[in-house]
């Protein structure tokens, strides 16, 4: 439970800023007050949301299938069952379940003998690969869903406007969506631009960056959408990402009103819904997913 508003208590402490992980500076860019009483106030709402934890189980399940095993999405969403999450409108653990199962079916069915199964290639992590790119003013922690060797995967490559089978590394964000995507939000990912930004060595331009999406829907649909990023895409990501870097460093946390606030976790508090103080804690730092130097977290 919360005693005071952190959505109106300005950060007044210097941040100093060590890391910033590649889907924070998406998130930043939605809303710097978001970004704020996140990674700053460590505010966390009690309980978890269905659709994250969906989310989440929807990527463990998939794992032992990059793997070249079957899928374990039941199990996944099973650790659910008896935990507390929220559910919206008419959902429920057994509706998503029997979504979740579907879903997988049908992401099964469109990859199906179209990568080569990490099992069996080198003992290099592939899932959920983690990876830090210094860009001298920052260092940027992008964690990679998956990395696919891809054979005849079917992408929709937004360069050529067509459908390819495509061969090689495939860099992977794992999407569920309530509907299909345009395909245009590939041109505009920051994410995957991220994941494009050559690190250690690596060849420019010798990866795709795509989407994995699955519908949540009756009838799932699968898309794959990619692109090779060239140059001049790369630079401007890494100029976004400067321009986000030096705002937090100088304490500058925007909000931004719009429909993303319908999915925000902080709704309650930026719009004072009644009861609001007992919506929320403030959590612990995750390690995984740490993104400034603890020093200004400690000051707090």
């Amino acid at each position: 439970m919360l005693e005071y508003n952190p959505a109106f208590t300005p950060w007044k402490d210097e941040v100093h800023l060590d890391h910033l992980s590649a889907s924070s500076v998406g998130g930043f860019q939605t809303c710097g007050l978001s970004w704020k009483l996140s990674h700053l106030d460590k505010v966390a709402k009690i309980g978890t949301a269905s659709w994250f934890a969906f989310g989440s189980a929807y990527h463990r399940g998939l794992e032992p299938w990059w793997l070249g095993k079957s899928p374990q999405f039941a199990d996944a969403w099973g650790s659910y069952r008896k935990s507390k999450v929220e559910y919206y409108g008419r959902g429920s653990w057994e509706s998503m379940y029997s979504m979740g199962m579907k879903m997988t079916s049908a992401t099964k069915a469109v990859t199906e003998g179209k990568f080569v199964p990490i099992s069996v290639l080198d003992k290099k992590e592939r899932i959920e690969k983690t990876e830090d790119v210094d860009l001298g003013f920052v260092v940027v922690r992008r964690r990679i869903d998956v990395i696919l060797e891809a054979t005849r995967l079917p992408v929709l490559d937004v360069t050529k406007g067509d459908v390819v089978e495509f061969v090689g590394k495939v860099l992977v964000d794992v999407k569920t969506a309530g509907r299909q995507y345009d395909h245009r939000r590939v041109l505009t990912s920051g994410q995957l631009k991220t994941y494009a930004i050559p690190n250690h060595g690596e060849v420019f331009g010798d990866k795709l960056s795509a989407y994995i999406i699955t519908t949540k829907t009756a009838n799932p649909v699968v898309q794959i959408i990619g692109k090779r990023y060239d140059k001049d895409e790369i630079k401007e990501q890494i100029k976004t990402i400067k321009q986000v870097a030096d705002q937090i460093r100088n304490g500058v946390f925007t909000r931004r009103e719009g429909d993303h606030c319908d999915r925000c976790d902080f709704f309650d508090l930026c719009y004072k819904t009644p009861g609001w103080e007992k919506r929320y804690n403030i959590r612990r730092d995750r390690p995984r997913d740490k993104s400034i130097d603890s020093s200004a977290a400690e000051k707090k």
